[in-house]
C-alpha cells in the first residue's frame, strides 16, 4: 500500500511505494552505541508481538539518511514516521492534504510535502541532454543511480524509475516488447471488454 513517511524537525512529507510484496520481513529493530555496547530494542505491537518491518526497504532508508539532521540515533527514533494507507483510501481522497492538516493539528507546525526524488530525476535527465531512446542514457541503473543501501537485485530502486527517459521511453518499450501495442492484441482486449459490458461487438 502507498505510504508517507513524515519528518518531524523539517517539517516535511513525502510519498513512498511500499516494498515488493515478496519481500522477507524481519522483526524492526533499533540499535545504538552505549558508551561502546551496542543495546537492541524491538518495537512491539500492542498485544507484546514484534512489528514485523520490510528486510529490504531502500526508499524509506534514504528517506531516514536525508533527515537525520545530526540527531543520535535514541532522539531519530520519534522524529520519523511512516503512515500506511490503504489503496483503496488513497484512491478515493486526498490522503496527503488530510495528512498534512492532521500533523499541522496536533504538532502546530506546516508540513510540506516535498518531491525530492521526481526534482532529483529531472535534474539527472536535463544534465544529460534529455536522452532519447535513440541516444540512451549513460547512467541508466547504475551504481551512481541506486537509491539507498545496496541489496539483492530484485529489491534494489533506482533514481531512474523516477525519470522522464524511464516513462516516455523504457516503459513504451517494454509494453512494446509485451505486444500492448499490437492491433490484434487490441482487437482481442476491446472484444472483451465490450462483452464485459453487455455491448455485442460491432465489425
Amino acid at each position: 500500500m502507498p505510504r508517507i513517511a513524515t519528518c518531524l524537525v523539517c517539517c516535511k512529507l513525502e510519498r513512498l511505494p511500499d516494498p515488493p510484496e515478496d519481500t522477507p520481513r524481519i522483526p524492526a529493530k533499533l540499535s545504538w552505541d552505549d558508551h561502546g555496547a551496542v543495546r537492541d530494542h524491538y518495537m512491539q505491537n500492542e498485544d507484546g508481538s514484534n512489528i514485523m518491518v520490510a528486510e529490504h526497504d531502500p526508499l524509506l532508508e534514504d528517506f531516514v539518511g536525508r533527515h537525520r539532521h545530526g540527531l543520535p540515533d535514541t532522539e531519530l527514533i520519534g522524529s520519523i514516521n511512516t503512515i500506511g494507507v490503504e489503496q483503496s483510501t488513497w484512491d478515493r481522497m486526498d490522503v496527503v492534504t488530510k495528512v498534512k492538516k492532521d500533523l499541522a493539528d496536533i504538532t502546530g507546525k506546516i508540513f510540506e510535502e516535498s518531491t525530492f526524488y521526481r526534482d532529483e530525476a529531472t535534474k539527472c535527465y536535463n544534465s544529460h541532454n534529455n536522452p532519447t531512446v535513440e541516444t540512451g542514457c549513460i547512467d541508466y541503473l547504475t551504481d551512481a543511480k541506486r537509491i539507498g543501501p545496496k541489496v539483492p537485485p530484485k529489491y534494489q530502486t533506482f533514481l531512474c524509475h523516477m525519470c522522464p527517459y524511464q516513462q516516455a521511453y523504457v516503459n513504451v518499450e517494454l509494453r512494446q516488447k509485451k505486444g500492448w501495442y499490437d492491433p490484434a492484441n487490441d482487437a482481442r482486449l476491446k472484444a472483451a471488454r465490450d462483452a464485459s459490458l453487455g455491448r455485442k461487438k460491432l465489425d
